[in-house]
């Protein structure tokens, strides 16, 4: 599957660092279903947080779930699903993200 992804970090305290990841995923590389007149396509994301010396310090899964009626799924499939969420991580030097 081809994605984009990007982090931003944001200093809160002198002990944490808030790293918005976010994930871009074209809708066309996402399986829908079709049921009742909607398309509905479920992607699982997991994501591990390393040091640079690759122990890892942090692993999260989530997933997201885009759903379009029968009426603008062709056009739904030009377009591309975000996924964004906050993680908490102590400062240092910058991490490695593996997904």
């Amino acid at each position: 599957m081809h994605f984009t992804w990007r982090t931003d970090y944001l200093k809160v305290t002198n002990d944490t660092v808030l790293v918005p990841v976010t994930v871009q995923v074209p809708n066309s590389q996402l399986s829908f279903q079709a049921k009742d007149g909607i398309h509905t396509a479920v992607l699982n994301i997991f994501g591990r947080v390393s040091t640079l010396t690759g122990r890892v310090v942090q692993t999260f899964e989530d997933s997201m779930s885009r759903d379009f009626p029968d009426s603008l799924y062709q056009q739904s499939l030009k377009l591309q699903s975000i996924y964004q969420k906050g993680r908490s991580i102590a400062p240092g030097p910058l991490p490695a993200w593996i997904w």
